[in-house]
């Protein structure tokens, strides 16, 4: 077990990286596809059937309330 004090950062991203297996070049075409798949994602519109008439499904979003807590 290596002291607290003696753990640089050379030997913690060491040891991340001998846990996680992927280089820096797999993370960042990962969270490449990721962004990629969640940009497509927003694209898509839901759709209703009203009598034979597809209408776009329109999404209202509320804003959030906070509410101030009384001391």
């Amino acid at each position: 077990m290596t002291p607290l004090g003696d753990v640089t950062e050379a030997v913690a991203i060491t040891w991340l990286e001998e846990q996680l297996g992927n280089t820096s070049e797999e993370f960042d075409a990962a969270i490449t596809q990721r962004k990629q798949e969640q940009e497509y994602n927003d694209s898509l519109t839901a759709f209703v059937n009203n009598g034979g008439n597809f209408e776009p499904v329109v999404e209202v979003v509320e804003p959030e309330v906070v509410e101030e807590q009384q001391d």
